[in-house]
């Protein structure tokens, strides 16, 4: 319905991906390196305060801001990020058709790499337990996790995401003006 409506006010985004004018692959690039990375680790807490303020007129003992911190930050694994980053780059690919979004992994994924292996931590273990546990937490004022580990989770889900929707809607059916039959 969108399309059909700003067809007119929008031509280039009805435009096949490959010829798009005036966004040069780098840019593309660029656009998903932003989202996957800093874009979920800044849309997932607007989304998680605004699910707060929704159930806690429903049960306003059980959620409140320090769930939404706990949530946020708190579990190992950044399952919010995850998720979201998943479901952002699968709509994307759905909508955009840009395989250039597979990669926008790499970048947070070295930064990540370079932390792990040039942090002075003492044992492997506790090298594992400072990135993926709980040795490492906001509320020991820790942000290991914050900077590194989240941006790489979240850029990796919203890879993957991108991935399946390129994969399982490979093509899209236009007539001549890019619009869906």
């Amino acid at each position: 319905m969108w399309r059909r409506n700003n067809a007119r006010r929008f031509p280039f985004l009805m435009m096949d991906p490959q010829h798009r004018p005036g966004i040069p692959a780098f840019g593309v690039f660029a656009v998903h390196q932003a989202l996957g990375s800093l874009g979920v680790g800044f849309l997932a807490p607007f989304l998680v305060y605004a699910f707060v303020e929704v159930l806690q007129v429903f049960f306003p003992s059980t959620f409140n801001t320090h769930w939404a911190h706990f949530v946020l930050t708190e579990i190992p694994g950044f399952p919010v990020q995850a998720v979201l980053g998943f479901s952002l780059g699968l709509n994307l690919a759905r909508w955009w058709k840009q395989p250039s979004g597979q990669w926008a992994w790499i970048l947070p994924g070295i930064w990540f790499a370079s932390l792990f292996v040039l942090l002075p931590i003492s044992a492997f273990e506790s090298r594992m337990g400072h990135f993926f546990g709980t040795a490492c937490a906001p509320k020991m004022h820790c942000f290991d996790q914050i900077v590194a580990t989240m941006p790489a989770i979240a850029a990796a889900s919203y890879s993957l995401g991108t991935f399946v929707g390129l994969r399982f809607w490979p093509g899209q059916n236009t007539r001549g003006n890019g619009l869906r039959r």
